[in-house]
């Protein structure tokens, strides 16, 4: 099975929107928000900006084999569009995540 379009220009649209995002992230990138709201984890800003892309590409990848592997292959073609869409919708969530790590942190300094 293929990875879709929308997929694949998607995840390469979410590593070029890392790089741009790169210089104007601080040094320090919050992950992690408590049940509160509050801020408990971090990491560096390499990792804020590149993580979820490059796992929503490897994961692409992964999905995309996934079918060339399964000892069960043949049933793919009963639900590809489905599969397209699952692909799809995990790229978007990955979308959803980036943006977070990356676009909450990339406002001016308080």
């Amino acid at each position: 099975m293929t990875i879709p379009r929308f997929a694949a220009y998607t995840a390469g649209l979410m590593v070029i929107l890392g790089v741009l995002a790169l210089p104007f992230l601080p040094e320090q990138v919050p992950i992690h928000w408590n049940i509160a709201g509050e801020v408990d984890g971090h990491t560096n800003r390499w990792f804020g900006a590149f993580f979820s892309p490059l796992l929503a590409a490897a994961l692409l990848a992964l999905l995309a084999w996934l079918p060339q592997i399964d000892p069960r292959r043949a049933s793919y073609a009963q639900f590809a569009g489905t599969y397209r869409l699952i692909m799809n919708a995990l790229v978007v969530l990955f979308i959803a995540v980036a943006a977070r790590d990356t676009g909450l942190c990339a406002g001016p300094a308080a």
